[in-house]
């Protein structure tokens, strides 16, 4: 229980990075950013961390003391989840127009306040995904081979833990990142990516784009 708050927050510290990376990535791609593109993705990535590093903390220790029964505990882990849902967006805004997190979280709220019952619904797809993903990583604790924060089980269901667990967050992550990277390419170029319908990317944003 001690070393828990660590572990969630270095795991959401590697989310956090794979988030940006994503959204980092497709943007400069959709844009024609692609001189010197690895490099200055990590560039950027690497002056977000510090940044990344308070979130993930702060998020670590709202996870740590929602794990007691209380209602504290249970406004806490409420805060846990509107700071996470608000990050999902303030991270892909941070990679598309290069900013801090202050003026991250700034331009997610213009995005969700623009297209909030629109990409609220088509939300749901992505939430499907995750859906899909815990119940992909529940499989070992399911079959009773490994349960997380407990001694024993068989080696067998930690590997499948870490097997199974670490791939499918990731691709989670991954999923979710894309999703707000559309929305945010959209908002400030006014047309859909390049390959994307524009008809799917005005259900997603609620916007009337340029054809």
């Amino acid at each position: 229980s001690a070393v828990r708050p660590y572990i969630v927050g270095f795991r959401l510290m590697a989310a956090l990075c794979i988030q940006h990376i994503v959204a980092s990535w497709l943007f400069d791609g959709w844009t024609g950013a692609t001189r010197q593109r690895v490099r200055s993705l990590w560039r950027r990535l690497l002056r977000r961390l510090p940044a990344f590093a308070l979130c993930s903390s702060i998020l670590g220790w709202l996870d740590h003391v929602a794990g007691t029964s209380s209602v504290a505990a249970l406004i806490r882990g409420g805060a846990s989840f509107g700071f996470s849902y608000a990050l999902s967006y303030a991270i892909p805004a941070a990679a598309v127009y290069r900013c801090g997190m202050v003026a991250a979280f700034r331009k997610s709220f213009v995005a969700l306040r623009t297209t909030f019952g629109a990409d609220l619904f088509a939300w749901s797809g992505v939430w499907l995904v995750n859906g899909a993903a815990a119940l992909i990583t529940a499989l070992p604790e399911a079959l009773d081979l490994f349960t997380p924060g407990e001694p024993g089980g068989s080696q067998l269901g930690r590997w499948l833990a870490w097997l199974i667990i670490v791939p499918t967050t990731l691709f989670t992550q991954a999923v979710g990142a894309g999703f707000c990277t559309v929305i945010f390419y959209a908002l400030a170029r006014n047309q859909s990516p390049t390959g994307y319908p524009t008809a799917a990317v005005e259900t997603v944003s609620g916007l009337q784009l340029e054809r």
